[in-house]
């Protein structure tokens, strides 16, 4: 490693020893020929096409990095006074409309933080109640972070689908089964786990009705610009969904970090305390409040979600006509088939392909194919012909056993 020999990091460098120096450098150079070294997995992946830290991201981290190194940027700051973090988080407090905001590392963090503060600042902590689709993420996937949040199992209630199973509820579902009276919680993923987002009227008119029961509603917002891209809005418009609070992500979006948001009083003033708490301090992180001002704060949000969104629905045409209907509406970025094992098989071998999130639904007989980033156009296309090779594969041993 070089450095200047008149900075005060040369100085450290000398004090600390030679032997010292050559261990932190054989170390970074151990760390950093791994990453060089390794190849993406397909059986973990659930993306088509290219992986996460898209190219803006790795462009402003690379200007950040180059003026750590130069010595040009102050890192000696406390916990709030991360002068990046401080800055994107007022621009997205004043974009949004909400009370209090924070940036956490993953969007089970996220979650965790969100729902925490609706818990502690209810009348009864220990009574407030949890109610969510059966299908919801935070339920099956994040089950103990919802411990962690103050939600106990006796408290939570898990709602039936609409009969298309899309991970949505009607308002006759919702009627039926929320609580009258008492403090309680509604969450549900925008677009659901199933990739759908409903009409705007008809999400509203889910808010409306939690809200006229006195429940607050949280909004899970993985991939949550791709839902506003489908309904023609833009983040200042989030203030008027009526939600009380929600989580929006970049991390599956080419960017690092997911944001917290929140319109209730009480639970705003909770929120940095329960940040902090579970250690998801946001002024540690000046690298993710980068990468998530220049996502948020600029229009790269809808441009890359436009064109999510666009590419999965071309794959949808296209396998259509191939005589494979998706399993649920496409809208957002995702697309849900049901794919034979044996043609999965082939699929993760073919580098035209890439990976196939291959676990999912009733049974883990569906797959998920999610577009993400900036696809080139030729890309559905390249996509769709990978699935009817395999198709066309899979069938021949098949045909052959009759013969």
């Amino acid at each position: 490693m070089e450095v200047d020999q008149k900075s005060g990091a040369f100085r450290e460098f000398k004090e600390a020893g030679l032997d010292v120096h050559r261990q932190v450098n054989n170390k970074a150079n151990e760390y950093i020929d791994l990453a060089r070294l390794a190849t993406p997995n397909p059986l973990r992946s659930e993306y088509v096409g290219r992986g996460m830290a898209g190219p803006h991201t790795r462009a402003v981290l690379d200007r950040y990095m180059t003026a750590l190194q130069a010595g040009e940027i102050n890192t000696e700051h406390g916990y709030d006074e991360d002068i990046i973090s401080t800055t994107v988080v007022k621009e997205l407090v004043d974009t949004m409309g909400v009370k209090q905001l924070v940036i956490v590392p993953t969007g089970t963090a996220a979650n965790l933080d969100l729902i925490s503060s609706f818990v502690s600042s209810a009348e009864d902590p220990m009574a407030i109640k949890f109610f969510a689709c059966t299908t919801e993420h935070t339920v099956n996937y994040e089950a103990k972070m919802l411990a962690k949040a103050g939600i106990s199992a006796d408290k939570t209630t898990l709602l039936p689908a609409r009969a298309e199973g899309d991970g949505l509820m009607d308002l006759e579902t919702l009627n039926t089964h929320l609580p009258l009276e008492g403090e309680f919680i509604f969450q549900i993923a925008i677009p659901t786990g199933e990739g759908v987002v409903p009409p705007i009227e008809d999400f509203k008119a889910m808010v409306a009705l939690v809200k006229s029961r006195g429940g607050k509603f949280l909004l899970d917002g993985a991939r949550l610009t791709n839902a506003l891209v489908y309904w023609q809005l833009e983040l200042a418009d989030l203030k008027d969904l009526g939600v009380d609070g929600f989580t929006l992500g970049t991390s599956k979006k080419g960017g690092l970090a997911e944001v917290v948001g929140i319109y209730d009083e009480k639970a705003a003033k909770l929120l940095p305390e329960e940040a902090k708490s579970f250690g998801h301090i946001h002024s540690k992180t000046a690298p993710l409040a980068l990468s998530t001002g220049v996502f948020l704060n600029t229009d790269l949000w809808k441009a890359e979600a436009k064109s999510e969104n666009k590419s999965a629905q071309e794959f949808a045409r296209l396998v259509i006509e191939m005589g494979v209907e998706p399993q649920f509406n496409v809208n957002a970025n995702m697309v849900f088939l049901s794919i034979d094992p044996d043609v999965l098989t082939i699929l993760e071998e073919d580098p035209s392909f890439g990976g196939v999130y291959s676990d999912y639904g009733p049974g883990a007989n569906v797959s998920r194919i999610m577009f993400t980033g900036f696809q080139p156009p030729e890309w559905p296309q390249k996509v769709a012909e990978a699935l009817q090779r395999a198709l066309i594969q899979a069938q021949r041993p098949k045909e052959e056993s009759k013969e």
